[in-house]
């Protein structure tokens, strides 16, 4: 059994909207509870998972506004039976049942119910080659039945891997998607997010394939290179009143981020990383990692959207470890580039960001107890992140750890 416990509350200007009312303030509650079973013998393991996760999220668009608030509830249950049948072939299969309720003066009072039943099969004919091939029927209620198939390989050679994988998904719009601001007493200002009761669900199909190497024990290389091709895919585009059906509650003339789904969307790119991790003594111990990603999206129209037009294009990061005795120091660096125009707008996000963060922890007692000194943003950036929220300068934070 597990159970969790968390509570936060922030400014969220401009984490939603573009609007140049929003002085917005958020507080979350979540209580999260699992309960498992298993059951292992030398050729099977049975596994079984109950688990429930409340909500409670309060969001005020600005202080003389109505603030929105949800309670929502997630009811999950599922169960797994991993077969081991030849050395060569092991067989899993399962059931999943999931049940989600909101409770929202901003989005409504709705229920959603979500079952499938799953099958997948692993293949070793050669030590060397595995072959992985799952199948999966969904039931949702927002799209009915959906059959979703996925395969993998990967070819092993010495200090080489070579592996591959594609297949197909499908997400349902969620509640927010669906159903955001329609409930709010109106006129709502300009440049915020309206949700879209007739969303269709987003299919993709996608590819991938790539090589990890170890040449030297310490290195580690891996470079992937990805292609995804959806249907439907989900964003906020911004649309005038006039083309919004369920505008009862919006200001004419204005526009909104209003939910809608693009007919096609191609995104593809490559990801490389290294690692290198060394003893140099017993008690001397490094860590080195560096990877890069790339990714663009094509859009098949000129539409403006909330996410996909402000997507990373390039991401660069660096970790350097060092630990000495129980003395332990981090420093890390992050590279974010946009293909955005450069405006001195309040609601544009940063085009290029460079930020530089630093750790140091120590632990005692026999690895016991630890303690943790973190510093984001050492350099003090200013800098804003989708949509354009200004994000904090240097911050810092503390923790404790004890091992009973």
């Amino acid at each position: 059994y597990r159970s969790a416990f968390d509570y936060r509350s922030f400014d969220a200007q401009y984490f939603y909207t573009r609007s140049i009312a929003d002085k917005a303030f958020e507080t979350t509650q979540l209580a999260w509870n699992t309960v498992g079973f298993n059951r292992q013998s030398d050729k099977s393991k049975v596994e079984l998972d109950f688990s429930w996760r409340y909500n409670h999220d309060e969001y005020a668009f600005n202080p003389k506004s109505k603030p929105s608030v949800h309670f929502t509830n997630t009811f999950n249950l599922q169960f797994i039976h991993k077969l081991n049948v030849k050395k060569w072939f092991k067989i899993t299969y399962g059931a999943q049942g999931e049940a989600k309720t909101i409770r929202s003066n901003d989005r409504g009072n709705h229920q959603n119910l979500r079952a499938g039943l799953f099958l997948g099969m692993k293949f070793i004919p050669v030590k060397s080659l595995s072959i992985q091939a799952t199948i999966r029927e969904d039931f949702d209620q927002n799209y009915g039945f959906e059959f979703c198939p996925q395969l993998s390989a990967a070819w092993s050679y010495k200090f080489i891997t070579l592996r591959a994988n594609g297949g197909k998904t499908i997400r349902a719009a969620d509640f927010t998607e669906r159903y955001i601001s329609n409930y709010l007493p109106g006129p709502l200002s300009s440049g915020r997010n309206i949700g879209n009761p007739s969303l269709e669900a987003e299919r993709s199909w996608s590819v991938e394939g790539g090589i990890d190497a170890s040449p030297l024990p310490p290195i580690k290389i891996s470079i992937t290179g990805f292609s995804r091709w959806s249907k439907n895919l989900i964003d906020y585009t911004t649309t005038a009143f006039e083309n919004i059906p369920n505008n009862q509650n919006l200001t004419p003339g204005a526009s909104y981020f209003y939910a809608q789904n693009i007919s096609a969307v191609q995104t593809k790119g490559f990801e490389a990383s290294f690692n290198y991790d060394q003893d140099i003594a017993d008690i001397v111990k490094t860590g080195f990692q560096i990877g890069y990603l790339y990714s663009i999206s094509d859009l098949n129209s000129n539409i403006t959207t909330k996410y996909i037009t402000n997507q990373t294009r390039h991401l660069l990061n660096g970790n350097l470890v060092l630990r000495v005795l129980n003395l332990q120091t981090e420093l890390a660096v992050l590279y974010k580039w946009r293909p955005i125009d450069e405006t001195n707008s309040l609601t544009q996000p940063s085009k290029e960001i460079v930020l530089v963060n630093g750790a140091i922890s120590a632990s005692f007692f026999k690895q016991r107890l630890s303690a943790r000194l973190q510093c984001e943003n050492l350099a003090n950036r200013i800098y804003r992140d989708v949509l354009g929220a200004q994000m904090p300068g240097r911050w810092y934070s503390a923790g404790l750890q004890f091992k009973f």
